[in-house]
């Protein structure tokens, strides 16, 4: 769908882009390509979709998968899909802010069999981009890949390497559930209307199993959400705020042979994990 066709279905239903739901409606088939292919999709899958616009992502995948479940906050679009894409049975369209809504609980009701592969395929809203695939790869919900387009400064923030200023909990949020990868990069004037940002197109191939164990993982995120409160301080003077002393934290950080005037940005995800286990000894 170009910009005169979109124009023209706007137009058709007295609507136009709604600015405060992110809406900026692709219109580059080689880049709605690139999502599909990522995606993998086959007879088998069930999708879930956030923000489906106009449909356009949504047609593409009903042809491949088992089931496509779209998501969207906007009831006027909502119509618009309804009548849109009236001739796919395979389509279920709930209105909800996704941010909102029990993903758990949408999967297991569309699920019906063992061998079904879940996968969120999306061309998210950018106000929600990172908490929305955090909350995702936290929350373990059985996706075997997460296929979105995102804004740019978001993707290099899940991609980032330690010691970069987008390094962050995003980035060991990512690295602890997934393998993400950079897809491509799509310029405004793949959209209508532009937005003011470039985007990208991120995929996440979800881990069978996490690289921290379960028992460990509440509390080494805690230690990351702690050490990257605020940047600028030595990771000693974060975590010191709250439960850990200064002298606890020192001597954790000599076992593990880190410089202790360190930031948390230039800790590993591996090294955050280690200095969880001191310091829990040394709470306990």
């Amino acid at each position: 769908m170009n910009k005169h066709e979109i124009n023209e279905l706007l137009a058709k239903h007295g609507l136009r882009p709604e600015k405060r739901f992110g809406q900026n409606f692709l219109v580059d088939a080689n880049v709605l390509n690139k999502i599909i292919n990522s995606a993998d999709l086959n007879s088998d899958d069930i999708v879930i979709e956030v923000g489906p616009g106009l449909g356009v992502l949504t047609r593409e995948l009903a042809t491949r998968a088992k089931r496509v479940v779209s998501i969207e906050i906007d009831k006027k679009l909502l119509s618009v899909l309804e009548k849109e894409l009236c001739d796919f049975s395979n389509i279920t369209l709930i209105q909800a802010d996704v941010m909102k809504t029990d993903l758990k609980q949408i999967i297991e009701q569309t699920v019906d069999n063992a061998s079904a592969n879940v996968k969120i395929v999306a061309n998210l809203p950018y106000n929600i981009t990172t908490p929305f695939i955090c909350d995702c790869l936290q929350q373990q919900l059985g996706i075997s890949k997460i296929v979105v387009m995102i804004q740019k400064e978001a993707a290099e923030r899940f991609l980032a390497s330690p010691g970069t200023k987008a390094y962050g909990s995003a980035t060991l949020t990512a690295t602890c559930f997934a393998e993400p990868k950079l897809i491509a990069i799509v310029p405004p004037g793949c959209f209508h209307p532009a937005p003011d940002v470039t985007s990208a197109i991120t995929l996440f191939d979800v881990l069978e199993e996490p690289r921290i164990p379960f028992r460990n993982r509440a509390f080494v995120f805690e230690i990351i959400r702690a050490a990257f409160s605020t940047r600028r301080k030595t990771l000693v003077n974060c975590l010191s705020r709250d439960t850990f002393t200064k002298p606890q934290i020192y001597a954790a950080l000599e076992k593990l042979s880190i410089d202790t005037n360190i930031r948390g940005e230039m800790l590993t995800l591996e090294q955050f994990v280690e200095l969880s286990i001191i310091l829990k000894r040394d709470d306990s």
